[in-house]
Parts: structure tokens; C-alpha cells; sequence
């Protein structure tokens, strides 16, 4: 599509401010698009968007209401500012020519940075020396008697969803001597960074051969629930999770009980299926767990540049009547 006037609405904006599209990226894209009409929804953008929408072309943000979108009668674009597209997938939205696309990738390198924080403070028993330092005690015989440091070299990673974070958690965990087992939807499309790649069918056996499994699936129809009691069993005695997915993925009830059984050594968790994560929550004192309030794809300021580096380039793709990145599969759900 292209015209002078073609109507950009923002509404990357969100009551706490960090959500907020900074200003200076703001002007950076409005200086690099000068010949479109942008208008930012700041001030209304919990109210539907307000007059703006009716006239908008494109949509960058974090979500569309469903009762507002029949409003957007112009509206040919949509670019998530999230990975996630499942606020957009609506039967209205869905059954429209709207195309939709995600921001998958742009958190991939912070991503992969949390999970490898957690697995090197699990192995080297960083939680443990920290509650000794706070209490000025030297455990070293204690520590070697009991729960020695761990290595993640040799140590087996099972990535279940292996898409641009997968590929970025491989790369640094095979430089820390890990090898790598891909589950993706589509094997025989490859697995770059991976030592092997399987499919759905074959995920069970490989989860069981696990020192750590990660998480990494959105929440589509056929993937909630996905680590449910029956799976979290097959995962080996002393295995550390990770969902840094979605919270919808896994049961929690059964995780807790894992973690309070022993069963598993460990867990970093960044989202869940109800979030906040309620106080009365059983993982919050689960033996081994670490909690994260969904920040784990936050790289600042970096993580900003990667997001509006992602719709200018659909941007300019739109404009120019060329293919766009990641576009979704409305009706899959991703």
C-alpha cells in the first residue's frame, strides 16, 4: 500500500510508562516515514483508540479490543508489539483480511540470557553462597560434603518450541560445552545450532534423557497444557524446567508438587497462567524455584531498538507491497 496519507496509529502504550514507546523512537520512525500521517494513541488507547482508529491503515501495538474493531474499517495491518498474538486472535479479527504479524525473536537474546542465568546459578549453587554471604558464613566444607558445584558442560538441553529464542539459547549453551536436542513442530525443516532436532512424536523419549528442558511454546489450541502431570513425571529425577513460554503451557499444580517431591532439582519461571502470580500460588515456596515477573524478554534499551527495527522494516514492506516478516497463521494461532 502506498499514498501520502496513509494513516499509522501507535498504540504501544500501556498505564506503567515503561511500556510506553519512548518519544525519541517515536520521532526516529516519523523522520524516517515523513510522508505518512502518524497518530499516537496515548492519551485513549484503553478507550478503543478512539476517533483515530476508523481512519487508521496500520496498527502498531499491543492489542486491538474486539468491541473496537469494528471501527477499523480501513485497517489493513496489524504489527504486534509482542511475541504473543493471542489478544488479536478473535473471531471477528481471524475471519478478516487484516493481516497480523508478531515481534517474535525481537526478546530472543534476552531470553536466551535468562535462561542461561538461571542454569549457571542452579549448577554452581549461586542461591546457596548467597544466603551464606548474608550471614557472613564460610561453608566450603559443608558445600562439598553435600551439594558440591555442578558443571554445565556435558549436561543435556531440551528445547521444546525451537524457533528464534531456541536458536539463540542453543548457540550460548553450546558454548558452555551443552549439547542441544531441538522439538519442533516441523523437523525436517532443520534445527541451526542443534545437535539433533526431533518432532512432536518423539519429544517424550528425549525429555526423559533431559538435564534441563526449556519451555519455549506459545499458547495455541493444541499446545496448552502441554506439560501436563503425565509429562512433567517422564522428566528424569534431578532435572531443572524452564518455561519462559507461556504460563497456559504447563500445569503449575503438578510442577509444585514435582518440586516439592524432589523430584526435580530446580525451575526458573518467568511466566504463568495467572499473572501476577497469585500469593497463595504454590510455587512461590517450591523447593528450587526461581520466579521472575515476566521480564525475562527485556533487554534495555536494546530490546526497543530490535522492536521498532522490526515494523520499520514491515513498515517499509507494507508501503512497498512486499511480503512481510512473521506474518501469523490467524486461524493456527501463530
Amino acid at each position: 500500500m502506498s499514498g501520502p496519507r496513509a494513516t499509522v496509529l501507535v498504540g504501544v502504550y500501556d498505564p506503567h510508562p515503561y511500556w510506553n514507546l519512548p518519544r525519541e523512537r517515536r520521532a526516529r520512525l516519523e523522520a524516517e516515514f515523513p510522508g505518512l500521517r502518524w497518530v499516537h494513541a496515548e492519551a485513549w488507547f484503553q478507550d478503543g483508540f478512539g476517533p483515530a482508529l476508523k481512519e487508521a491503515d496500520v496498527l502498531f501495538g499491543w492489542h486491538l479490543p474486539r468491541e473496537a474493531f469494528p471501527r477499523a474499517r480501513r485497517l489493513r495491518w496489524i504489527q504486534s508489539a509482542s511475541a504473543g498474538v493471542r489478544r488479536f486472535l478473535y473471531p471477528a479479527l481471524v475471519e478478516s483480511e487484516v493481516t497480523l504479524t508478531a515481534a517474535r525473536g525481537v526478546h530472543a537474546p534476552f531470553l536466551a540470557e535468562q535462561v542461561m542465568a538461571w542454569l549457571l546459578a542452579h549448577v554452581r549453587r549461586l542461591r546457596r553462597t548467597e544466603r551464606a554471604q548474608a550471614e557472613r558464613g564460610w561453608i566450603q566444607d559443608e558445600l562439598l560434603e553435600s551439594d558440591p558445584p555442578e558443571t554445565l558442560l556435558g549436561k543435556t538441553l531440551v528445547i521444546v518450541g525451537y524457533g528464534a529464542t531456541g536458536r539463540e539459547l542453543a548457540r550460548r549453551a553450546r558454548a558452555f560445552g551443552m549439547r542441544v536436542v531441538a522439538v519442533k513442530r516441523h523437523p525436517e525443516t532443520g534445527g541451526e545450532g542443534a545437535d539433533a532436532v526431533v518432532g512432536p512424536s518423539e519429544a517424550d523419549p528425549r525429555l526423559a534423557e533431559a538435564d534441563v528442558v526449556v519451555n519455549l511454546l506459545p499458547n495455541t489450541g493444541d499446545t496448552r497444557g502441554y506439560f501436563d502431570r503425565a509429562r512433567l513425571a517422564r522428566l528424569r529425577r534431578g532435572a531443572f524446567f524452564v518455561n519462559v513460554g507461556r504460563g497456559a503451557t504447563v500445569d503449575e499444580t503438578a510442577l509444585a508438587e514435582r518440586l516439592a517431591e524432589g523430584a526435580l532439582a530446580g525451575a526458573g519461571l518467568d511466566v504463568f497462567a495467572r499473572e501476577p502470580l497469585p500469593p497463595e500460588s504454590s510455587l512461590w515456596a517450591a523447593p528450587g524455584a526461581w520466579i521472575t515477573p515476566h521480564v525475562a524478554g527485556v533487554g534495555h534499551p536494546l530490546w526497543w531498538d530490535r522492536l521498532v527495527g522490526l515494523f520499520a522494516r514491515n513498515l517499509r514492506a507494507f508501503l512497498g507491497g512486499r511480503p512481510l516478516e512473521q506474518v501469523v497463521d490467524k486461524r493456527a494461532g501463530y
